[in-house]
């Protein structure tokens, strides 16, 4: 069987950089509880190595506080690489708890920039999914951000004012190049200007491009990612898209794949989310090798 690993594949900067923050803070403070507030990454792998390491995640929800305050007072908190509300900063001063915080540099310089603009007279619109923290996390800097979900189309504007009629575009780092290009489109109808910011991260795009340009001799494509991971299910689709003539599988580890798939198969291209572990992809790639 001839297999393609698809690159860049593996983690991306940000999901690498926040894992490698947690696993070394265990190995500093050995004895230390440690709990992530949210997914650190959508990755059953990496969720078990966590707890191996006794590092637990809580589910961020409206009994968060009343969770935090079981913990001893040196509980390390953790916040993932999406970024995270402003009222948690309030709450953990109020529990007297220490927290470290692993967002990602392209999330936070994409927020830095939000920030930089909210005097410049013109509406701001972000370009996300609702309800993903990393949506949620930006439309927190400010109220007058408008959200503009690419799941619905719609625009949706948490307090009223004048429009200034002009805009200044921010997006979601995770994104499908699709959806970022079809909101554009939508948003420019609704503006006399507008005016683009600069895409933060350009990891996405990168991997949607290589997935574009797959061998059309490929029989097979398995995207490697948990289905709750929102740069999975773009890649997904796009796979879909781009090559309808192939079969194209999720699949989020070596144990997921069907032995009557690949039954006669004799091309394979392996496509990597951002939160998927090297490892894994390696697993995939050699045991498909050996058949």
């Amino acid at each position: 069987m001839q297999v393609e690993v698809i690159r860049p594949y593996g983690f991306c900067h940000g999901v690498k950089r926040a894992t490698e923050i947690a696993f070394d803070l265990r190995e500093k403070e050995k004895n230390r509880p440690i709990v992530i507030l949210g997914q650190l990454v959508h990755n059953d792998n990496v969720a078990q190595a966590l707890k191996e390491k006794h590092i637990e995640t809580i589910l961020v929800d409206d009994e968060i506080e009343n969770k935090l305050k079981q913990y001893p007072l040196d509980t390390l908190v953790f916040f993932t690489a999406h970024g995270h509300l402003k009222k948690y900063d309030e709450m953990l001063d109020n529990l007297h708890l220490e927290s470290i915080d692993a967002i990602c540099p392209s999330v936070k310089l994409n927020n830095e920039r939000i920030k930089n603009s909210l005097n410049a007279k013109k509406d701001i619109v972000y370009i996300g999914k609702s309800h993903h923290p990393e949506t949620e996390a930006a439309l927190d800097i400010d109220e007058r951000i408008i959200l503009f979900d690419v799941k619905t189309k719609e625009f949706i504007q948490r307090i009223k004012f004048p429009s200034y009629h002009q805009a200044i575009i921010f997006s979601q780092t995770t994104l499908s190049e699709k959806h970022y290009l079809d909101a554009i489109q939508m948003i420019k109808k609704k503006y006399r200007s507008i005016d683009i910011a600069p895409r933060a991260c350009f990891e996405m795009y990168r991997r949607e491009e290589a997935v574009k340009n797959i061998d059309p001799l490929t029989e097979l494509i398995y995207i490697v990612g948990s289905k709750h991971s929102s740069n999975a299910n773009e890649l997904y689709q796009t796979a879909c898209e781009f090559h309808n003539d192939i079969n194209v599988e999720m699949i989020s580890c070596k144990d997921d794949i069907n032995k009557k798939t690949i039954e006669n198969v004799s091309r394979v291209a392996i496509v990597s989310s951002a939160s998927t572990p090297d490892k894994v992809i390696e697993d995939i790639q050699n045991y498909l090798e050996s058949l």
